[in-house]
């Protein structure tokens, strides 16, 4: 495999790379996805072999991307290494959502939905663009060669947040739903359109929400709360402890000890602390929630 990957580099394929990153995006990727021949989710058009059972579906019709955003690291697309070694590349599928509620959209733009993100390039700003980065394809980078490609985000600052996206994906485990339900929703419920408390959030410039949750049952769960050193903080202390008085006996009927809300600044905290936190959008715990 590694003399074909040399051999197969051509010029025309190291051109269709050159200027291309992660978060760029590519028109009509031809998407496709493995299944078992019994209880595919789509009709299989092409089998890869009667006794392994597996059928590879192109996806057609209303299941079609337009667009595929690139996934893998931009160090990857164009190697420097010669030969190259690393002939294919990851993407994931892009689609126009027209269909959903106020609520939704606003989940999707602030990191309430983490495998979904909203695309920026001028592009994409007439409309709902969403990457599902639940999927991702690799395809043989030949299938560049020829295709309109286009910056899925506005600026450099957007596409690193895309880049930290999908980091978060594989580095963040998930919250248990009991976490989930009785302290992050918990929380956000205690803020919805509340304006004096969101105000006492912001007023203190808190930068950043966060959660140490521990690895088993009975879990110990603790809220940080990031803040600028400089101003005070005492309004929005004493909205968060109302919210914690309230919130932790409900928390303790299912079995979670909920710790005291720790505060911080990345000036007094060491790396260590920080890391032990997962990170919790702070729009989304504090931005008005429309209905759908």
């Amino acid at each position: 495999m590694h003399d074909d990957v040399a051999t197969a580099w051509t010029q025309e394929r190291r051109e269709a790379l050159s200027g291309l990153d992660q978060g760029h995006v590519i028109e009509g990727l031809p998407f496709f996805y493995l299944g078992q021949r019994s209880g595919a989710a789509a009709r299989p058009s092409t089998h890869l072999g009667p006794e392994a059972g597996i059928v590879c579906t192109p996806l057609d019709g209303p299941y079609t991307p337009a667009f595929g955003i690139i996934t893998s690291q931009s160090c990857d697309l164009a190697e420097e290494a010669d030969p190259p070694k690393r002939p294919w590349f990851l993407a994931s599928p892009v689609y126009e959502r027209t269909d959903y509620g106020e609520r939704t959209k606003l989940n999707v733009e602030l990191i309430g939905v983490r495998y979904l993100v909203k695309l920026t390039g001028a592009r994409f700003q007439d409309s709902n663009w969403i990457a599902d980065l639940r999927i991702q394809v690799p395809f043989d980078k030949a299938v560049l060669v020829g295709r309109q490609t286009y910056p899925g985000f506005e600026n450099e600052g957007s596409g690193r947040a895309f880049a930290l996206r999908l980091a978060d994906l594989y580095s963040r485990p998930a919250f248990p739903t009991k976490v989930s339900t009785h302290v992050v929703e918990s929380l956000r419920n205690w803020f919805h359109n509340r304006d004096k408390r969101i105000a006492a959030v912001r007023a203190a410039e808190v930068r950043r929400f966060g959660l140490r949750v521990s690895k088993s049952e009975p879990y110990d769960v603790q809220l940080l709360v990031l803040v600028d050193p400089s101003r005070s903080v005492d309004d929005a202390a004493k909205c968060l402890q109302e919210w914690y008085l309230k919130a932790n006996p409900a928390a303790a009927l299912v079995g979670l000890n909920l710790l005291p809300i720790e505060y911080g600044s990345v000036q007094t905290m060491s790396a260590a602390t920080f890391l032990s936190y997962q990170p919790v959008a702070l729009d989304y715990i504090t931005q008005p929630t429309p209905r759908s």
